[in-house]
């Protein structure tokens, strides 16, 4: 998304000078680095066993989550929600909340500024009323006030005969959040399938949405049942993805926090990069069966003409995907 100047002074008055630059654009997210050396667990912080309730909200939109539940798929599902983020070393501490709570919250915030951004209001009652209570310089560090469902970005790029190219997608016109926007796979939201505290891995979440997203495997919910936590290690892309990790055939790094400034949602990001120039050639008939799995298109597009997608992409794209991909694109530079 590309920012209309005067959604730019209104993001820059309350949260001062964080807006991300890249390729000549401004991005309506905050973008805190993660260290070249660090695992890509070591931004998984503690997680405490209380989950945000009521009593947490500072605003609560009851009318946009009705309308979202009326017009969009989605369902109340447990997720991880964002309470503090340190930035040295970076590290992303949760609690968990329900998806519902986060439309009622961070998305009606979203939609909220977008409106303003199309000069179809010219007030923000509800982050008005937010930071009534929680002031704009803690809404970038936690997750107070808010149900801040934990995002995740995913650049994964592919060697295709010697080139090095990003998969991008433009998202169903259907989904919940982010409908019709550009992104790149996976992008997901990070909840757990039983056992709490062994879901809270960044790690093993990009694991199971890289067979889900790109080979349409089966979510949790299809399961057989009793299946563990970890039963999606069991699929045959995702048992050889952790091979190539292991011998290095592909890399996984963490390369971030980014902060979207219209929902006040943080999402950790990351870039998976697939060296092994037989994986594309092996797999392309399954990635295309998958295709259509919550998405409208795919492309793969090398970093260094990001500008041979179609007219338009960089004006809507999800902001936490945009700079994930920046931040993919800066290993390549």
């Amino acid at each position: 998304m590309v920012l209309a100047p005067h959604v730019a002074e209104r993001l820059r008055q309350l949260y001062g000078d964080v807006l991300y630059r890249w390729r000549g654009y401004t991005y309506p997210v905050a973008v805190y680095r993660a260290a070249p050396t660090a695992a890509p667990d070591d931004v998984i912080g503690a997680l405490s066993p209380s989950a945000v309730t009521a009593p947490d909200f500072a605003i609560y939109d009851a009318a946009h989550l009705q309308d979202r539940i009326a017009s969009r798929q989605m369902f109340n599902g447990l997720c991880y929600v964002a309470a503090d983020l340190t930035c040295d070393p970076l590290r992303l501490s949760a609690r968990t909340g329900y998806y519902f709570d986060m439309i009622a919250t961070c998305d009606a915030l979203d939609h909220e500024m977008r409106a303003y951004g199309r000069g179809e209001r010219a007030d923000l009652p509800l982050r008005d009323a937010l930071h009534r209570h929680i002031p704009p310089e803690q809404a970038l560090i936690n997750g107070a006030g808010r149900c801040t469902v934990v995002g995740g970005a995913v650049l994964t790029v592919v060697n295709d005969g010697g080139v090095y190219k990003a998969i991008i997608a433009r998202r169903s016109p259907h989904l919940a959040t982010g409908a019709g926007l550009w992104h790149i796979l996976p992008a997901f939201i990070v909840q757990p399938h039983d056992d709490i505290g062994a879901g809270w891995s960044w790690q093993a979440h990009i694991l199971r949405e890289f067979g889900e997203e790109l080979f349409g495997l089966p979510e949790p919910e299809a399961w057989p049942s009793g299946a563990p936590h970890d039963h999606f290690r069991t699929f045959p892309p995702i048992r050889e993805l952790t091979a190539m990790l292991d011998d290095g055939r592909a890399t996984l790094r963490t390369t971030g926090v980014a902060l979207n400034l219209l929902s006040l949602r943080f999402e950790i990001c990351a870039a998976l990069v697939i060296h092994d120039a037989d994986w594309l050639p092996r797999h392309r008939a399954a990635l295309t069966a998958a295709q259509d799995v919550e998405r409208m298109a795919t492309h793969t597009v090398a970093l260094d003409a990001l500008d041979d997608l179609p007219a338009g992409w960089e004006a809507h794209f999800a902001p936490q995907g945009m700079a994930a991909l920046g931040l993919g694109a800066d290993l390549f530079a």
